[in-house]
């Protein structure tokens, strides 16, 4: 009888515990999806409004001048002298132009774009008619000196291997024939201040350079180059390999030398169309990936 009563206390105290238990037990919300960014391994409950986050491609666009082999500067504008093709000095007012449809490129051929979207008002070039387009929004406009910039793609759910990163320079037809007052003020395809839309005929300037040829001079004015059109638009392709890893961001650094753009130049004798043909020549050589982490 002593062993029945044993049996049927503890059986009692197990059951009290349970009871207990399950009386003070809250379960913990989280994001269970391990391919997450925050995934939490203590929750217990999918948590409200979709939280879970996932890993992005970010790319970081840097500028620099090459100085000597592996050598780099900061590109400055103003007094900064640098040298064309015959030794003989230069400088630079300002540089401006976009870069778009930024695509990652898997081993299997298929490619990631960017994640956001951007609807347009779209002017016929020719009619004149407007009409609504809805756009990947992955314009860049870049002004060397201002800034570091900072882009992301898309968001990824799955382990991937790319063999590539491809972008243009300059907008494709659809997106060069944006109606700038159809979007943001502080978008790349608003109005500037330093103006890169030209007309609803034309479009938008792909690449804006200003230089001075006499590097003596104080007041000089300097001579802008202008770069339009589709049939200017040019298409970058650098291979980089890698995968990427769950719940982990993945950031490109594109390096940008401009000294690659006036190679073979003769700065004080191409102040003219020979030099914008020289420029859209050279500029597509100026990228490539100096860094994936």
């Amino acid at each position: 009888m002593k062993n029945n009563c044993v049996i049927r206390n503890s059986v009692a105290v197990l059951i009290l515990y349970m009871v207990l238990f399950q009386g003070c037990y809250q379960a913990v919300p989280g994001c269970l999806d391990a391919q997450a960014t925050n995934y939490a391994v203590d929750a217990d409950e999918p948590c409200p409004d979709a939280c879970c986050t996932y890993p992005s491609i970010k790319l970081k666009i840097q500028h620099c001048y090459e100085v000597a082999p592996d050598s780099f500067i900061s590109l400055n504008y103003g007094d900064s002298i640098y040298f064309d093709a015959l030794g003989e000095p230069f400088r630079i007012s300002g540089i401006q132009y976009y870069m778009s449809a930024f695509k990652l490129v898997k081993t299997d051929g298929s490619l990631i774009g960017v994640s956001d979207s951007l609807t347009v008002d779209q002017i016929d070039p020719l009619s004149g008619d407007t009409s609504a387009l809805t756009l990947e929004d992955n314009f860049l406009l870049l002004n060397p000196v201002l800034k570091e910039v900072n882009i992301t793609l898309g968001n990824f759910r799955e382990v991937a291997t790319f063999s590539g990163i491809q972008f243009q320079l300059g907008l494709n037809g659809p997106a060069n024939y944006t109606n700038p007052a159809s979007v943001d003020d502080n978008h790349p395809l608003s109005i500037q201040a330093d103006n890169m839309y030209i007309s609803p005929e034309e479009g938008y300037i792909f690449h804006k350079v200003g230089l001075f040829a006499d590097t003596l001079a104080t007041d000089t004015i300097p001579v802008i180059t202008e770069i339009s059109g589709i049939s200017n638009l040019r298409d970058v392709v650098l291979p980089i390999v890698f995968t990427t890893n769950n719940g982990f961001d993945v950031t490109i650094s594109i390096q940008v030398n401009y000294k690659r753009w006036f190679e073979g130049i003769d700065i004080q004798n191409s102040l003219n169309n020979d030099l914008e043909q020289q420029l859209i020549a050279n500029i597509p050589s100026s990228f490539s990936v100096i860094e994936v982490n």
